[in-house]
């Protein structure tokens, strides 16, 4: 990574996916299909979600994104990062489209 500097919303994302991506393919298996955490950043609230969906082609992918309430318990999403596992346990980055796939 470039030390070009980051918003915190792309920071908060990428420090889960990080701490993440170090878990086993078996730990990861056996995350939760959805887990909020409420965090502040800059003084705001935002909730951290991770998703985990276990794929018919053996993969688990794995989708944190990072929501802003809006109000009425509505929230919009700020950032969203993922990764698959295989089988064999390679990681490979989700396109954008397929970390759209997820969403509350």
């Amino acid at each position: 990574m470039s030390h070009q500097s980051v918003s915190p919303d792309v920071r908060a994302v990428r420090e889960k996916l990080d701490a993440l991506r170090q878990l086993s393919r078996d730990q990861i298996a056996d995350l939760p299909s959805a887990a909020e955490t409420e965090m502040s950043l800059e003084g705001k609230r935002h909730q951290l979600v991770v998703w985990h969906e276990s794929r018919g082609s053996g993969e688990e992918w794995v989708v944190v994104q990072l929501y802003r309430p809006i109000g009425l318990g509505a929230g919009r999403r700020v950032h969203g990062e993922g990764f698959a596992v295989s089988t064999g346990g390679d990681q490979r980055a989700l396109s954008t489209a397929e970390v759209d796939q997820f969403t509350r």
